[in-house]
């Protein structure tokens, strides 16, 4: 029996390829229709045609940042009541300050938790887009995650020192770059 439910359509952006496809696949188990761009500007392009009830979205993308991004869906008439997530390696006060500004609705710093993601996107989603359980949506969600956590340790291995790590948090500094 199949589900005649309209699917979340989120839209996830990250000039970092590996991160981006990665969260892209998990959230595509958790039932969930997501498209992923590696710029700005494909994102912004894409968003027009998908009209995503949600964004997550890197910040310090090239071309357009995350940022000019956000404002740009906000002035959407389909964007303005979407639930924008600003993923960045910036923690600082100044740094959520900006994101907020420019009309995300949280700030996640990077590396992001999934759980996390999922808690922030499902709020001031409606219930008729929410996934319906399936039975056999477990073995994949768990290959899913095994992949991306395989993937995290790696890219945690090769964390630059000094960059935040933690989501509630860090250390407040910005990055290098």
């Amino acid at each position: 029996m199949s589900d005649a439910r309209e699917k979340l359509r989120i839209l996830v952006a990250d000039d970092n390829r590996d991160a981006g496809a990665t969260l892209a696949l998990v959230l595509r188990a958790r039932q969930y229709d997501v498209l992923f761009a590696d710029n700005g500007r494909s994102a912004f392009e894409v968003a027009l045609e998908f009209r995503p009830h949600a964004g997550i979205f890197d910040i310090g993308m090239p071309g357009m940042t995350g940022f000019e991004l956000a404002r740009y869906i906000r002035a959407e008439p389909w964007g303005r009541r979407a639930v924008l997530i600003a993923l960045s390696g910036w923690c600082a006060d100044e740094d959520r300050s900006a994101a907020y500004a420019a009309g995300f609705n949280h700030h996640v710093t990077k590396p992001a938790d999934i759980d996390q993601i999922s808690e922030l996107l499902l709020r001031g989603i409606p219930e008729r887009l929410l996934p319906a359980p399936d039975p056999a949506a477990p073995g994949l969600a768990q290959r899913a995650m095994f992949a991306a956590r395989t993937l995290w340790l790696r890219q945690l291995a090769q964390w630059p020192k000094g960059r935040a790590l933690s989501v509630h948090g860090g250390s407040g500094r910005r990055p290098p770059y």
